[in-house]
């Protein structure tokens, strides 16, 4: 019993030992970590000391405080908080005068040292909104710098706000003159027709200098342009003064040689005689590469388009507010007008309801590149049921017609949640014979996918989409049906059978949360790589 006893004590005594040792290992790795971390703050300090912000040349250091103005929201108090880092960062931000050219709604007790700071550079302004309490004496302040303005930008202002500018214009008590002005926009809010009629190139008086010219809401006046012949942005969203024949708009635009960017609420043009005559002569715009009209007709948009000489062209924007009298013939004529520009390849095509672009680049990009984009309503007399995919037929038919399917050799197709038959849906896309990647809605995949399998049974030089590398697939349920997958599995098995040397293949399931293992499994084994997100 005793050496039981002292069995247990032993073990007892051991235990207790190597828990001793097991906190005097912990605290030594603890003091350890201490030594080690004041070891690194040491050698930053010192690596700090050898390289610090001070020896920067100032160049450099407001270089990086431009950087942060401009790649911030853009409002002072974004970036302004860099004078308050220390006496050197002080004085290099306050000593550089294009720091602060870039008023961007500056707060009013800031606007002021803002203009005092910036001496005598060009100023870049940018005011959507104005502080209720300040709001005359910020533009009084700004606006008294107006012969060194270069930008100009206004928006969402009140209806009266063009007769705010004109009191604070005309009280300056100086002969003034927008010498510098180079680019205007002024966007006003919607309201009832004042007494006075304010008209921005009469309020702000630029001179030839100007090279964009932005107006939306309010009104202006068409015969004013030729004060400004040197624009090469022109956006006008506003209303016309007054009704203009065609003669007067063609003639305006004749004289702006160096116009590269046209966009025109067509119906606020109050348009009258247009075509001006049957043989009216063509608008020459050499350097023209966007041109958008909202609001416009079809026989008005195939008119102006066929007077237009436009060799750079490479942006076309058409929305229409009713419904098209010939959607293909419509379709025909934009695409006519491709022909004749400076449009890169179109490769990209989006469908939805009621618009549709053609791109050369992918949608994230597609703005930088060649496009064409046009939004018509559908006609709401046409069947609930196909109204829809009729739309895709008149697009397709148009851009890749039968008997030229190479015109667009269209890679990448997006359509939004239509349906269709298949036979109808395959004769359509059967010319699409260099199509990479298409991406369709859960009612469209069906089609695809038995349009696909069906394709399956005919001669090798007939198959569906023989290049053919990725579908994306948008879907509303968790999972696949076993309906939806068999004719998915059986389309793809078929295709890796027909093609010889077939690439890869790639399927995205978005919205599906997850597939059945076994779904996955017999994908995998066809070589098919599953993307689920």
């Amino acid at each position: 019993m005793a050496s039981h006893k002292s069995f247990n004590e032993a073990q007892l005594l051991i235990d207790e030992e190597i828990a001793d040792l097991t906190v005097r290992m912990r605290n030594s790795i603890r003091l350890l970590k201490i030594q080690r971390n004041a070891a690194i703050r040491v050698l930053k300090t010192r690596r700090n000391e050898l390289a610090p912000a001070l020896k920067l040349p100032e160049e450099i250091i407001v270089q990086i405080f431009i950087i942060l103005r401009d790649t911030s929201d853009r409002h002072p108090k974004s970036w302004h908080q860099v004078t308050h880092i220390c006496r050197y960062w002080r004085g290099a931000a306050i000593g550089w005068p294009a720091l602060w050219a870039r008023l961007y709604n500056p707060p009013h007790a800031l606007a002021a040292l803002m203009l005092e700071r910036s001496q005598s550079m060009l100023l870049d302004v940018s005011l959507s909104t104005l502080e209720p309490k300040h709001s005359i004496q910020t533009l009084t302040i700004i606006l008294g710098q107006i012969e060194r303005i270069r930008s100009l930008s206004f928006r969402a202002m009140p209806p009266t706000f063009l007769d705010i500018v004109h009191d604070v214009l005309a009280n300056l008590g100086r002969d003034w003159k927008a010498a510098s002005l180079q680019s205007l926009a002024v966007g006003l809010e919607p309201g009832p027709r004042p007494v006075v009629v304010r008209l921005a190139l009469d309020v702000f008086r630029p001179t030839g200098l100007l090279r964009c010219l932005s107006l939306s809401g309010g009104r202006y006046d068409l015969a004013m342009l030729p004060l400004v012949p040197n624009l090469t942005a022109l956006y006008l969203y506003g209303k016309s003064l007054r009704q203009i024949t065609g003669v007067e708009f063609t003639e305006a635009l004749r004289h702006m040689q160096f116009l590269e960017i046209l966009k025109i609420d067509w119906k606020r043009l109050h348009l009258r005689q247009f075509p001006p005559t049957s043989q009216s002569q063509p608008i020459h715009l050499p350097c023209l590469r966007e041109l958008e009209i909202v609001h416009g007709h079809q026989d008005h948009f195939d008119s102006f388009l066929s007077l237009m000489a436009h060799p750079n062209l490479h942006q076309l924007s058409i929305s229409s507010p009713d419904s098209v009298n010939n959607l293909g013939t419509f379709i025909q004529s934009l695409v006519s007008t491709i022909e004749t520009g400076d449009f890169s390849p179109l490769q990209y095509l989006r469908v939805e309801d009621e618009y549709f672009t053609l791109s050369a680049r992918p949608e994230s990009s597609y703005w930088l590149g060649s496009l064409l984009h046009m939004y018509v309503p559908i006609d709401d007399d046409a069947g609930e049921d196909d109204r829809g995919f009729q739309f895709v037929v008149d697009i397709i038919s148009s851009i890749t017609p039968f008997d030229n399917p190479d015109k667009i050799p269209l890679r990448y197709i997006y359509l939004a949640d239509f349906d269709a038959p298949v036979d109808q849906f395959t004769r359509l896309f059967a010319p699409l014979r260099h199509l990479e990647t298409i991406e369709v809605y859960h009612k469209l995949a069906l089609v695809l996918f038995k349009a696909l399998h069906m394709a399956s049974g005919m001669p090798r030089t007939s198959i569906l989409f023989p290049k053919l590398q990725c579908i994306i697939c948008h879907g509303v349920y968790p999972t696949l049906s076993s309906d939806v997958f068999n004719e998915l599995h059986d389309s793809l098995l078929s295709r890796q059978a027909q093609i010889e040397g077939a690439v890869p293949f790639k399927l995205e399931l978005v919205g599906c949360k997850y597939l059945d293992e076994s779904q996955a499994n017999q994908l995998e084994e066809i070589g098919v790589e599953v993307v689920i997100r």
